[in-house]
């Protein structure tokens, strides 16, 4: 939504996902970054979960939601990462993007660092 036109142009695709470039990716989480989010998180189909983290000082004022344990905050500040889905025969995909997101917060809330929350989301 950040960007109507590529959005327009992308949904004409068979594949949208696919018109999605790593430098596309990586410029919609720095923008999301700079207009105030500390984290974001981006299903991005088969394609993974592609997270972008704002510096510690604003991770610091996430509220309720904080990383419970600080020796795992260095792992959390100013970090792009991009997980790859696990192979799978998959019966359906309803759903998997919220559990995708279920497992990320389960990873936050229990101070897991965040390629272990990675690992949980996907």
């Amino acid at each position: 939504m950040l960007r109507r036109s590529l959005f327009e142009q992308v949904m004409t695709r068979t594949r949208p996902l696919d018109a999605l470039t790593p430098a596309i990716i990586t410029d919609l989480g720095q923008t999301l970054l700079e207009i105030g989010a500390p984290i974001v998180g981006l299903k991005l189909g088969e394609r993974g979960l592609y997270v972008r983290t704002a510096g510690s000082a604003r991770l610091a004022r996430i509220g309720r939601g904080q990383i419970p344990v600080r020796a795992v905050w260095s792992t959390w500040a100013s970090r792009e990462l991009w997980a790859p889905c696990f192979a799978v025969q998959a019966a359906g995909t309803t759903g998997s993007g919220d559990a995708t997101i279920a497992g990320f917060l389960l990873g936050l809330l229990r101070g897991m660092t965040l390629p272990e929350a990675l690992t949980a989301a996907c």
